[in-house]
């Protein structure tokens, strides 16, 4: 189900590509903000169905929940040159996490 889900997301993200500059997002299933390594997976596989369809990762944001855990997965995207965002206001643990 999840990966149905992913697909036509990424379909319509590609569309999106060819009318509209800069960035296009795509959120990671909201049921995964607590669990650190799933968000990482999923936003890892969005990125391969992209690449799939001739999107270069240079054009997507991907979307995590602003929990504590998604504070911690801005550390991994990072590392792996992933461009992300948090819909929210900056929390505290975010301000903590960039600090160190």
């Amino acid at each position: 189900m999840f990966i149905l889900k992913d697909k036509l997301s990424v379909n319509f993200g590609e569309k999106l590509t060819k009318i509209v500059p800069g960035f296009v997002s795509t959120e990671v299933d909201a049921r995964l903000s607590f669990d650190t390594e799933a968000t990482i997976r999923k936003a890892k596989q969005i990125i391969e169905l992209y690449k799939e369809v001739g999107v270069d990762k240079s054009r997507i944001l991907i979307k995590i929940a602003a929990t504590w855990e998604g504070n911690f997965n801005v550390i991994f995207l990072d590392g792996l040159c992933i461009l992300y965002f948090i819909p929210s206001l900056i929390t505290i643990s975010l301000l903590f996490l960039i600090k160190e």
